[in-house]
């Protein structure tokens, strides 16, 4: 989606190029509006012979007619079988999205995928074909990848057991990198431009007070619009819940699973912070905030306490970018994220163990979700019901700025 603020020159320099597949989620109101920067990538996309790829959450009937019929491919968004069978019928390729660098560490990647879809019941070989020709068919690169047949480019993963999905060795390119189970193969040092670090720019180190939501004089509850989110599904429900306010302030007590949400502008521009209220996660004692946040990546933090909240955005500050937990005014794990706030640059089996300790500890509090980081993440996501930015709280429906209390009282 970053390409659709892209200036129509870098698009075209970029899409041109020969390792560029196509434009990825194209967004239904992008495309339904009929907008001219719609119109400009759709004629950039025939022009190279590329995709435009989809991003259409619970979009359906005749707007999902109208949206795959300029040519969008594929939807990675579909929750419930009524949704994939719909948009199968509309030609839409499905893409099944499941993991985080945790599971992908425990449990492998694509092989994880192909042993999951077996277990469901899909006969190997056609799970096999799910990773390889299919893909390849889906973004029109078949004529160099996706089957071992003449002309194509050499990368071969040979099994030891069809169906449990064994990977014994690995051929990339021609070049053998893993042989019996073990890298063979000695990578090159890589060097990250200086652009790409020291992103993350506050106007000023925030406090607690910055985070608050205050209350008008002679107020005792709230009520307010609440994001509620699951770790099944990137779906946000608008809720409402009553909360109480203390000393001038809407307080979220440990009676409730409501929590503050907030998002901070981190590049320097204007300072914003949106504000909000989010239900889900669990937890009970912690404050969690993370500078990876799609598609704006500014800092967004959750928490009941706002000076550990204020704690972490100022830690994420510190170290340039990164995943943070606070409790009783310290930090008690990171994981830095220095290159662009998005990429660690310790070992990945080092950042993978450190991101799964931070999430066995929230689920020890309480916290149902597999990936709390992720599902964080993309709380900052326009879809459906709502959105935290540094905006404030959007409501997706209509793409307009709610405030978060819709009541005194």
């Amino acid at each position: 989606m970053a390409v659709i603020g892209t200036a129509a020159t870098d698009a075209a320099e970029m899409i041109s190029t020969d390792h560029a597949v196509g434009f990825a989620e194209l967004m239904p109101d992008f495309i339904l509006q009929r907008s001219g920067q719609a119109r400009q990538l759709w004629n950039l996309a025939r022009q190279y012979g590329k995709t435009l790829e989809g991003h259409c959450p619970g979009l359906s009937d005749p707007e999902l007619s109208a949206y795959a019929s300029v040519g969008i491919r594929s939807d990675h968004e579909c929750v419930t079988r009524e949704e994939a069978r719909e948009k199968l019928r509309h030609g839409l390729h499905l893409l099944i999205r499941e993991g985080s660098a945790s599971h992908i560490f425990t449990y492998g990647h694509m092989d994880h995928k192909v042993r999951m879809a077996v277990k469901a019941g899909v006969d190997p070989v056609t799970a096999i074909q799910m990773v390889t020709i299919n893909p390849a068919e889906s973004l029109k690169i078949d004529d160099r990848y996706g089957s071992l047949t003449p002309g194509k480019c050499a990368d071969i993963v040979i099994l030891t057991d069809l169906s449990a999905c064994s990977v014994r060795d690995v051929i990339a390119n021609g070049t053998v990198v893993v042989s019996n189970g073990k890298v063979d193969y000695a990578f090159d040092d890589f060097r990250y431009a200086p652009f790409m670090e020291n992103t993350v720019h506050l106007q000023k180190p925030v406090t607690a007070e910055d985070l608050r939501i205050t209350a008008p004089a002679k107020t005792t509850k709230a009520r307010v619009r609440v994001m509620q989110v699951s770790g099944r599904s990137l779906y946000s429900e608008a809720k409402e819940a009553v909360l109480p306010v203390i000393d001038g302030g809407i307080c979220c007590n440990e009676e409730t699973d409501v929590m503050y949400a907030a998002c901070v502008e981190r590049y320097g521009k204007n300072g914003g912070i949106g504000k909000a209220f989010i239900s889900g996660f669990g937890f009970t004692r912690s404050s969690i905030a993370s500078s990876v946040g799609h598609d704006h990546h500014n800092i967004t933090v959750i928490g009941k306490n706002l000076e550990d909240k204020a704690l972490c955005v100022n830690r994420i500050a510190e170290t340039g970018g990164g995943l943070v937990i606070a409790e009783k005014g310290e930090i008690i794990f990171e994981l830095p994220l220095p290159i662009c706030g998005l990429l660690a640059t310790m070992d990945g089996e080092e950042a993978a163990v450190r991101l799964s300790g931070m999430q066995k500890y929230l689920r020890e509090q309480g916290c149902g979700m597999m990936s709390p980081f992720m599902s964080l993440s993309f709380t900052t996501l326009p879809i459906p019901d709502y959105a935290i930015t540094d905006k404030g709280l959007i409501e997706v429906k209509t793409l307009s700025i709610r405030d978060p209390v819709l009541e005194w009282i």
